[in-house]
């Protein structure tokens, strides 16, 4: 079964590769099938969430001293302060799941770039869930958005 994923900055190449791909079955005497889901990969609030939170850790890290140290090919150590993209990645590495068909870490890509497969967006929950209860065992007061997609998927779920 040939899969196409279209998404805003690759339609217009998607939707040719479909219908040639189409076209090229029905000449050759075949059928085919097409179908078409909207996949929910997460959103972009649940995106801004997660940034926003790294932002908080990040300034958390630097008050307890953490850097970001880089070794050069002379020997020479430099360093720079940790930022929210450290913490992204540090904690996209911990809390995210890994594809059990790919082996890779799934990620918070919403359209599967650079190979990367896509979480759900329940697993964006569970990965924001997580990060709360790490902050919490550690005595971190993170930031609540009373109004968020988050608190209000929480909300569904305990209801």
């Amino acid at each position: 079964m040939t899969e196409f994923v279209a998404a805003n900055h690759n339609a217009d190449d998607t939707l040719r590769r479909v219908s040639e791909t189409v076209f090229s079955i029905v000449q050759s005497g075949g059928e085919a099938k097409v179908s078409i889901t909207r996949r929910s990969n997460g959103t972009l609030p649940l995106l801004r969430h997660w940034y926003a939170l790294m932002g908080e850790i990040a300034d958390i890290y630097r008050m307890n001293g953490a850097e970001m140290k880089f070794e050069a090919a002379n020997g020479k150590v430099f360093s720079r302060p940790f930022n929210k993209d450290d913490a992204h990645e540090l904690f996209t590495y911990y809390l995210m799941p890994i594809d059990p068909q790919s082996g890779k870490r799934k990620s918070w890509s919403r359209d599967g770039r650079d190979g990367m497969t896509p979480a759900s967006t329940g697993e964006r929950c569970q990965a924001l869930e997580k990060l709360y209860a790490y902050a919490f065992d550690r005595g971190w007061k993170l930031s609540r958005f009373a109004d968020s997609e988050y608190e209000q998927l929480q909300q569904r779920q305990v209801a």
